[in-house]
């Protein structure tokens, strides 16, 4: 991988401060766990009105979100009869928010 640079930086005024990581913990739970903020995944296909499946079962039709997820690996599958099914996996963080977008792309017709 190449790294272009343009311009020169003089000093480390140049350069932006680092961002602190957004903390993924709140306020202890009444057993004085920390609680965690689940993630959610954003579903969207174009054209809309696919049906979505969350690790094979059904969530709804796009767009769509399915919140209050826990970390992991999920695969999300775009129904779709005319063009075939898609499957994306997505990997979830703790507290993340994704989206997962597929564009259908139809088939070529005979």
């Amino acid at each position: 991988m190449a790294l272009v640079v343009q311009g020169a930086c003089t000093s480390t005024a140049d350069v932006p401060p680092a961002k602190e990581p957004v903390p993924t913990l709140s306020m202890p739970d009444e057993g004085g766990r920390p609680k965690v903020h689940k993630g959610a995944i954003v579903i969207e296909s174009s054209p809309a009105n696919l049906v979505a499946l969350l690790n094979g079962k059904k969530v709804g039709n796009t767009p769509l979100t399915v919140d209050d997820l826990s970390a992991g690996n999920y695969d999300v599958t775009f129904k779709d009869e005319a063009n075939g099914d898609v499957t994306m996996t997505v990997e979830l963080a703790e507290g993340e928010y994704r989206t997962v977008r597929h564009n259908v792309v139809p088939r070529a017709t005979e």
